[in-house]
Order: C-alpha cells, then structure tokens, then sequence
C-alpha cells in the first residue's frame, strides 16, 4: 500500500516505505545510510519473541526481596537448556517487590517475566543508597537486574587488520582491509574506529590525552578478496583522516545468549531531601534558577546487559 500524500510530504527522502511495504534507504552525497536498526530486534530483528514455559514462581514477600527472586533465577539457572534454547522463566506474579541489592542473570536461556508494566502489575523498586552495599562499580551506574556471563571478549592474537578505505561511511556493512585471508565467514570480529585527537577538537569535544577507539561487535558473512561484508551495517563513518580503523577477531566462552526480562515494571527510590540549585549547565533549561533533586546514591538503571556480570569472576 502506497504512503498517503500527507506522509509522503513529511518523510525525509533518505528513508522512506517501499512499494513492498518495507524501508528503502537512499544515500546522501557523502554515501552515508541511515543505518538499519531493526537488526536490534530478537535474533536480529523480525523473529516473533518466544513464549517460554515457567519453571519457577515467585509471590510478593515482606521486606528486602532480593534473595526470595535470585533463589528462584539461580533454581531455574540450574536446568537443563531445552532445544528451544532456554532453561525456563521466573514468572514474578504482580504485586510490589521491595529490592535492597541486585539481581542477576548469569546464564543462558533463563527468562525474569512478570504480570505487566501497570501500577497494577509486577514492580520492582529499588530501595535506599547503594554505594555501601557493595553494588556501586567504578564508573558504571548501578541497575536493578544484571545481566552478563562470565567472561569479557578475548581478542585474537596476530589478527589485527587495518581497514584500508579512505572513507567508510554511516551505515555500511563492506569495506577492504589489508589482507583478508586469515578470516573465515562466520568469524566474530571487532570493527575499530581510530579517533584522534584532531577529531574530538573538530567535533568540538573535549579531546582526553589518549583517545579511546570506538568498538562494534560484528561477524564477517561473506568475503571478496580483501573486501569483508558484516551482518549489521556500522552506525558511525570511519575516516582515514581521522584515524581510520581496523578490525580483529574475537573469542568469547562465556556469553550467555537466550535471556529475557519482559513484563514487568523497575522504580528506584531517591533522597528527596537531597537538593541543590548548583549545576554545570544552569543556563540551560529546566534548571535555570531552581531547585531540584540531586541524589545519586541509588539504582540508575533498570537493566543492564553487562559483560563478566558474576561478581568476583575476576575476567
């Protein structure tokens, strides 16, 4: 079905509904797509969500609940994976779960659900300060369901390869580096931008004394010589003036795949007597001239996916 003209006067020309009912993207000048996001969706986008069985239940209790929960996704942790792919879920039935400390999903095919996001559903509210119990991480906000395995990528010795196209640009999924022989399709790689500090100056960004690369996760699905196509397209250019890029490859044992939270709401509390009208940006709405609250001493997500998420894996 064709857009109506009022639509059609209101999309950009860059990305627009084919006559197939699906996106068609078109270049700008500089070659740049917008990039295809859908490929952020379960398995990569256009898989219906599965309904996985419940092995464990769990009802509101009084007080902290934080251990009655983790009992349960540790219970359910402990099956045997299906050939769907999953363990089981931890049905959460609705009601209020007051939470002193963190949950955590560890491993693969384990599901948190409860019985809707509503004020009449599953909530999970976070309670108190945070940073003496333990859960605060230098740098890294602290969220109410951590999700992780137990190991962080490894990168593969001896296979870094610099990309050798001038300019990559916004939303490709092919370029060329120096020699693609040592790479297989299938491979898991890491594609790095090289930013300067002559790039953070001219993106009018405080430049830090060693500029940190920007990393994407990608696997090689076909390759052409030394030309390599990855399944999801990048969502930055990559720029021999600036650095330019390389990629290498990658193991990683101990992701977890096949887990889920869905259903459910998260809430944290926070010191409303903690406030202050002092602020970096007040030229800037909305703290010109007010007050407003100020703690930071409480759960700042709701959840996380995070690797080497067990606690003391030292990985």
């Amino acid at each position: 079905m064709a857009p109506s003209p009022d639509l059609q006067n209101r999309q950009t020309s860059l990305v627009y509904p084919g006559p197939d009912g699906k996106l068609a993207y078109k270049p700008d000048s500089f070659g740049n797509y917008v990039p295809d996001f859908s490929h952020a969706g379960y398995m990569g986008g256009g898989v219906r969500l599965p309904e996985v069985a419940v092995k464990a239940t769990v009802k509101p209790g009084s007080g902290d609940n934080t251990q009655l929960i983790q009992e349960a996704i540790d219970e359910v942790s402990q099956l045997p994976i299906g050939a769907d792919g999953f363990r089981g879920a931890v049905l959460l039935e609705r009601g209020l779960y007051n939470l002193d400390g963190q949950l955590r999903i560890n491993t693969s095919g384990v599901v948190l659900r409860g019985e809707g996001h509503g004020e009449d559903g599953t909530i999970l509210f976070g309670r108190g300060k945070v940073m003496d119990r333990g859960l605060e991480e230098e740098g890294v906000n602290v969220a109410l369901v951590l999700i992780g395995g137990s190991s962080r990528i490894q990168e593969t010795p001896g296979t870094t390869q610099a990309i050798v196209d001038e300019f990559v640009p916004l939303g490709a999924n092919s370029f060329s580096i120096a020699d693609a022989s040592g790479f297989s399709v299938g491979d898991t790689i890491i594609v790095r931008r090289l930013n300067t500090v002559e790039w953070y100056l001219k993106m009018d960004l405080a430049a830090p004394d060693t500029p940190r690369p920007h990393e994407s996760d990608r696997i090689i699905t076909a390759i052409d010589g030394n030309r390599i196509t990855i399944d999801v397209p990048l969502t930055g250019t990559i720029e021999a003036q600036w650095g330019g890029g390389e990629i290498a490859g990658y193991t990683d044992a101990g992701r977890i795949e096949q887990v889920g939270v869905e259903n459910l709401r998260g809430v944290s509390d926070y010191d409303r007597d903690e406030r202050t009208t002092e602020y970096g940006n007040l030229d800037r709405a909305p703290f010109i001239g007010g007050e407003y609250y100020n703690d930071e001493d409480h759960f700042h997500e709701f959840i996380k996916f995070e690797t080497s998420a067990i606690a003391g894996s030292g990985t």
